[in-house]
């Protein structure tokens, strides 16, 4: 383990920094018992979830076998999507078994049906359609990998087809943040693509094309948004998400006085929603972004090393990912684009459903730098599987 943390020592230093701003901030909380829960689950969930994942990731193999255990999860989850949309209903809502039941309103409202505008809004296993629907979008980068690098072509054209059936799970929840997250990853991916292509295949045009035409796509795309109001629908909302859209302008404008009052280290762990004291139209505490979440709950220093963990780590990873020759260490290109995903959600997303799945990301990019240094140490690449067509890259 020595070794591996050796291979990223920026990023341990900036997760302890993280941890020690996390720790200050339960103990400088209004309810430290509940701050200290958070904080030990916080703990446990994501940042032990990363240290096993960095150890099992860092054996050459495992990296592929994760990357195929995610698109089956993905693939179960989008069929569990369809089935629950055409029961309109969370599929085992009536058939817990009775010394299972709990007369407790969350459970109540955790299992009854979700509709907007006279839809369903499928949910899956999660809380929250959001966070399903997020879920299903940091998976995207995974499929999209192997039908561009993949060897087997009917292999491709399967998950071509789990691919559009992700999709269309995403568009059952009715999400927002999922149709970003589609357009989002399919973007940067299709971008990192371009330029690795533009780097390895010097000869052709075609990389170079693609990459450049990057700011007319965004240009027309800007475009699109203010003149096709389908389009401006799916990704800012319409009048059935104005009273959620209104929700957030609100809160936002709460955040300042609330966050000066303790700017540096914050409320504590999953404090945040309490301090900002912010009621949906049922009366519940509320907090839709983890823009106003992280500084309320960890104050300026902890956002910081948050927001600085998940940066460095996507700059990190897209350094492999333009380098890799390897297909193994090829697989920081997804990882990289779910941690792109990942930050360009807290924009409109709070909660942390996912953040142990990110927290393995992280791992899987320390990982893979780490076997990148070992393999460029000891010399050992000509062991193993290039990546298909993968021309000598400049030191």
């Amino acid at each position: 383990m020595k070794d591996i943390i050796g291979a990223e020592p920026v990023f341990f230093k900036i997760l302890m920094g993280l941890v020690i701003a996390q720790t200050i901030s339960v103990i400088d909380s209004n309810d430290v018992s509940s701050a200290f829960s958070a904080y030990m689950r916080i703990q446990l969930a994501c940042t032990g979830a990363l240290f096993m994942a960095i150890y099992v990731l860092s054996k050459p193999g495992r990296v592929l076998f994760f990357a195929n255990m995610i698109r089956i999860v993905a693939v179960i989850l989008a069929i569990i999507a369809v089935l629950e949309y055409e029961n309109q209903g969370i599929l085992w809502a009536h058939h817990i078994p009775s010394f299972l039941q709990v007369d407790d309103p969350a459970m109540t409202n955790l299992l009854d049906s979700a509709f907007r505008a006279g839809d369903y809004r499928v949910v899956g296993t999660f809380s929250v359609p959001l966070c399903y629907a997020e879920f299903m979008a940091l998976t995207l980068p995974f499929f999209l990998h192997y039908m561009l690098f993949g060897e087997k072509r009917g292999y491709k054209i399967i998950l071509l087809i789990c691919d559009a059936l992700v999709i269309n799970a995403i568009f059952l929840t009715q999400a927002r943040v999922g149709i970003v997250g589609i357009m989002v990853t399919h973007g940067i991916y299709g971008f990192i693509w371009s330029i690795r292509f533009w780097r390895t295949h010097k000869d052709s045009l075609f990389g170079p094309a693609l990459a450049l035409s990057y700011p007319v796509g965004l240009t027309v795309f800007a475009l699109a948004m203010i003149f096709i109001g389908r389009l401006r629908g799916l990704w800012m909302g319409g009048a059935t998400e104005g009273a959620s859209t209104l929700g957030r302008f609100a809160q936002a404008e709460a955040f300042p006085p609330v966050f000066i009052q303790k700017p540096l280290f914050g409320y504590g762990p999953a404090q945040g929603a309490k301090a900002l004291n912010f009621r949906n139209p049922a009366g519940e505490l509320s907090i839709d972004s983890g823009l106003l979440n992280i500084p309320l709950c960890y104050g300026a220093v902890g956002a910081v090393f948050y927001f600085g963990m998940f940066i460095f780590m996507l700059i990190m990873g897209m350094k492999l990912a333009f380098n890799a020759r390897d297909r193994e260490i090829a697989y920081a290109m997804p990882a990289a684009v779910a941690v792109s995903f990942w930050l360009v959600s807290r924009i409109v997303l709070a909660q942390e459903d996912n953040a142990s799945f990110m927290y393995m990301m992280l791992a899987m990019l320390v990982a893979l730098s780490y076997q990148q240094k070992k393999m460029a140490a000891t010399d050992t690449g000509s062991e193993r599987i290039l990546m298909p067509s993968a021309a000598p890259l400049p030191a």
